[in-house]
């Protein structure tokens, strides 16, 4: 079976990494100003998509039945790391005390968002190309915003 032209690594056009501000008190989210773009330097990156299972069955029965309790994503970007005076872009992100991230991907002729926490970051010393990593959870973009009383 042959792969689609979005599922190839070449047809990944632009990856554009955005700092997020979050208002503590409304929920609003807002992009930065100016979004820095990731160009050719990008080593890897994820969207992974996980749901909690949790064995839920009565004491009577001995058969599994996993069901469902939350679902979400993941998403992990590694950017290789350059000399001089700006390294990287993610690790300048950071650096500057970012904790929220929006990352941009072109796949062909289509687009893809994700907005996220900042969960962990690491940079991995080995053999080759030195790269930093940022490793994302999911944010409420304002879809829900259920009133609590």
């Amino acid at each position: 079976m042959a792969a689609t032209p979005w599922q190839v690594g070449r047809h990944l056009t632009v990856l554009t990494v955005d700092d997020l501000t979050v208002n503590e008190s409304t929920g609003v989210i807002t992009p930065a100003a100016s979004p820095a773009s990731i160009r050719t330097y990008v080593a890897d990156f994820d969207d992974d998509f996980d749901v909690d299972l949790e064995n839920i069955v009565p004491t009577t029965s001995q058969k599994r039945n996993f069901v469902p309790l939350e679902s979400g994503t993941s998403f992990l970007v590694q950017e290789i790391l350059r000399n001089g005076s700006s390294p990287g872009v993610l690790l300048g992100l950071v650096d500057g005390g970012s904790t929220h991230l929006q990352v941009v991907w072109d796949y062909g002729a289509s687009t893809y968002t994700y907005q996220g926490a900042i969960q962990r970051t690491s940079r991995p010393h080995r053999k080759g190309a030195s790269v930093y990593s940022v490793q994302l959870q999911p944010i409420d973009n304002g879809g829900a915003n259920p009133a609590i009383t």
